[in-house]
């Protein structure tokens, strides 16, 4: 079992913050895994991992695929990623607080990481860490933000999905293909909605959450 100092030798980013949230007795992990284009940026991930280990790995993992995804699309920022390790998911008035002290970690930095909405979170949690810090995007329109990113997100996988259609069989055409999208949030449900014309569909294990996000919706 790795444990976090094995993770931070292999690690090849410039910071990770690890704080004990004693209160949720949770953990607050923020890898800043590159600022040579500008801060790093990328989303607050919450979720139940089998270990803590696990989640500062996770989160490792994705703030390297932020650097080079923000890298590609020129936007003056660089790569990181949040993650709420929890042992369970809260609600409530225990969810806000346990964002607000998040948000106040994230305020600490002065500016060094900006966060976003991820799994398991979404634009009114953006709301409540944006009580907290400026350094937040994906906030709610009606808290002069942008909204949920998510079918954004979802516009750009599905056409990721046809380019590697092209790369792999010659031509981008869904028609016919079955595609497997792993839950219905924010951007599952709507990459359904983008490829509902076209192909099959299935669909893997949908959080409480997502369910009724998704019903509202429908």
């Amino acid at each position: 079992m790795a444990t976090f100092e094995d993770l931070l030798d292999r690690w090849d980013g410039e910071q990770a913050v690890i704080h004990r949230d004693r209160e949720s007795g949770g953990w607050i992990f923020i890898c800043m895994h590159s600022t040579q284009l500008g801060p790093s940026a990328g989303g607050t991930r919450m979720k139940v991992y089998g270990t803590p280990a696990d989640g500062l790995q996770d989160a490792m993992r994705l703030s390297a695929g932020m650097t080079s995804k923000l890298a590609v699309a020129d936007l003056g920022l660089g790569g990181g990623k949040a993650v709420l390790a929890v042992p369970k998911i809260p609600e409530g008035e225990e969810r806000t607080a346990l964002l607000h002290r998040y948000g106040d970690v994230v305020a600490s930095l002065g500016g060094s990481f900006i966060t976003s909405s991820d799994v398991g979170t979404g634009e009114l949690d953006m709301d409540v860490i944006a009580e907290r810090t400026e350094h937040v995007f994906g906030r709610s329109q009606a808290k002069g933000g942008a909204g949920d990113p998510g079918p954004f997100t979802a516009v750009g996988v599905f056409h990721g999905i046809k380019a590697s259609l092209a790369h792999a069989y010659g031509s981008d055409d869904l028609s016919g293909r079955t595609v497997l999208v792993q839950g219905a949030g924010s951007v599952g449900g709507a990459l359904r909605s983008c490829s509902a014309a076209t192909t099959q569909q299935c669909s893997s294990r949908t959080s409480t959450r997502s369910k009724r996000r998704r019903l509202r919706r429908w």
